[in-house]
């Protein structure tokens, strides 16, 4: 699925940079960021909390306070989260 993505980003990117000339490209980067937020992004648990716990933030807009247990998607910007990494981080850490 992520490769069709990728593939439909950067035929949107090709399509804008061949109408920049002749019209406006707005809509294509509408669509190239919606198409973005639909691609997993890891989540940054590098800082830790006063009980020295890692606190999971978004990784675009630095949101904290998701939960791999409740939140898919970052409730501020809506980016899709990938979770797996930050569970095998912290498996190897205990």
């Amino acid at each position: 699925m992520s490769s069709n993505m990728e593939r439909a980003k950067e035929w949107l990117r090709r399509e804008k940079q061949w109408r920049a000339n002749n019209e406006p490209t707005d809509y294509l980067d509408i669509a190239i960021s919606a198409l973005e937020k639909q691609m997993p992004k890891a989540v940054d648990d590098g800082l830790l909390n006063y009980s020295n716990l890692p606190i999971s933030r978004c990784p675009i807009c630095s949101s904290s306070g998701i939960s791999p247990y409740k939140d898919r998607y970052c409730y501020n910007c809506g980016q899709l989260l990938k979770w797996e990494d930050t569970w095998n981080r912290r498996t190897k850490e205990s």
